[in-house]
């Protein structure tokens, strides 16, 4: 009973700060605690003490079905490993202690601590006979979010790692490089993000997943730092050609419905703040972004 004094606790002060930051009216409608932050927190536990995951596991396990799977998502994706455990055996080690509905997000944080770890990722394809295909998506999906490159003439290193990744899995190194894009058109360079661009060795298809992945970041830039979307949008709509405005709408609702990830109510009132030509595309990157996490309504 200790344990849940702190969680009350947290959400009613998590409560209280949405009485200034939403409608009047919406405050009490919407979800002011988050067991998914709760999880991330509590993975301090897990890098100090590892034993204590099998400690953690049956309390959180008293939340319920749907606040535990944010619990869980929160613990796994903020997990760490030392380098030298970055082998076959660990991964099937603790896999075996996450239950399978939620080893998509183990796996998505351990592509990110992969690609923290180790930049060749011929290293990250011979795990892949350990994890099933769906699953190998999720990984593929972290490794990509894990890549940094500070000047665009890594960029062609970047993508070179490409070669040792199904092709399936290609779009997710391309959205996340729409991601960086976005801090770069941002950061008043939209000229040569539009260079780089032209010159981007990518299939048309692969091309959207780009603009996808900047229009996530204008969507967790807009939610999250509360900019107006005017704020949010302006640069990058002076590097997105007039055919892939759509991707970038659709990227929009994915970067909502992730940055706002435990109440369905209160991003869809962000969605509904888009201008109506938007919100369609929005809409179905939204869905697109339930559906891969495994939130979408029942």
């Amino acid at each position: 009973r200790i344990f849940w004094v702190p969680l009350l606790a947290i959400g009613f002060v998590g409560q209280s700060t949405l009485l200034f930051q939403e409608p009047f009216g919406k405050a009490l409608v919407y979800r002011g605690y988050s067991y998914y932050q709760l999880g991330f927190a509590w993975r301090h536990l897990w890098n100090r003490f590892p034993n204590w995951f099998d400690m953690i596991l049956p309390i959180s396990e008293k939340l319920g079905e749907r606040d535990h799977k944010f619990f869980y998502w929160g613990l796994m994706y903020g997990m760490r490993f030392n380098k030298d455990e970055v082998n076959a055996n660990r991964i099937v080690e603790f896999m075996k202690k996450v239950p399978e509905s939620y080893r998509s997000y183990f796996l998505e944080a351990f592509g990110i601590f992969v690609g923290d770890v180790d930049k060749d990722w011929s290293h990250a394809s011979e795990l892949m006979d350990l994890i099933s295909e769906e699953g190998q998506g999720h990984f593929y999906h972290g490794l990509a979010t894990s890549i940094v490159f500070d000047h665009w003439e890594k960029l062609p290193d970047y993508l070179g790692n490409i070669e040792y990744i199904p092709r399936p899995h290609h779009r997710w190194f391309y959205f996340h490089v729409g991601v960086l894009f976005y801090d770069r058109a941002n950061a008043k360079q939209p000229y040569e993000v539009q260079k780089v661009l032209n010159n981007l060795k990518a299939s048309e298809s692969e091309k959207r997943w780009v603009f996808k992945g900047m229009g996530q970041e204008v969507g967790s830039v807009w939610t999250y730092e509360r900019l107006s979307l005017e704020r949010a949008f302006a640069r990058v709509l002076a590097v997105v050609p007039p055919q892939h405005r759509d991707d970038v709408f659709w990227g929009i609702g994915w970067g909502v419905r992730r940055e706002i990830v435990e109440d369905r109510t209160r991003a869809l009132d962000w969605i509904g703040k888009l201008p109506e030509s938007m919100q369609k595309s929005a809409l179905e990157g939204f869905k697109a972004c339930e559906e891969w996490y495994g939130i979408a309504p029942a």
